[in-house]
């Protein structure tokens, strides 16, 4: 499964850079910028939905993922990255991330393992961290 790698680069990647980059998902993003910016914009999602796109067919051609229409995939998998924010803590970052390529992965059809407890250190707080996270208001659901 040597393509799989890659998906997981991907998901992390976004994942890390969602609280430098990405703005919440209720901000309406196309009344805050100008028109030049929004084509700007537009050609970011393009290029980054062509590198995923990529990724994915190679994903099918080697037998790592059944065949699909992987124009599907791509907003499917934007759709479960939108809006995460990932833990402070190395240790429940790390986890987080795990789970969440893990949890795309085998919703693609990949063959990928969930972390269990014993991999997480500190899984206590890890769930802890991620409801606390979860709401506005910082209490937990």
């Amino acid at each position: 499964m040597i393509h799989l790698p890659n998906c997981r680069i991907y998901i992390r990647a976004h994942l890390e850079m969602t609280t430098r980059y990405h703005l919440n998902s209720t901000f309406n993003l196309r009344t805050q910028v100008s028109r030049e910016n929004s084509v700007h914009l537009h050609d970011h999602a393009t290029i980054i939905s062509t590198r995923l796109l990529e990724i994915l067919a190679r994903c099918m051609e080697t037998g790592a993922i059944p065949r699909q229409n992987p124009h599907v995939l791509i907003p499917l998998i934007h759709s479960c990255l939108a809006g995460n924010r990932l833990p402070a803590n190395p240790q429940t970052r790390e986890a987080t991330i795990r789970t969440v390529q893990a949890f795309i992965l085998r919703g693609i059809g990949a063959d990928a393992e969930v972390p269990s407890s014993a991999e997480r250190p500190g899984s206590d707080t890890a769930v802890q961290e991620v409801s606390t996270a979860a709401t506005p208001e910082g209490r937990s659901r």
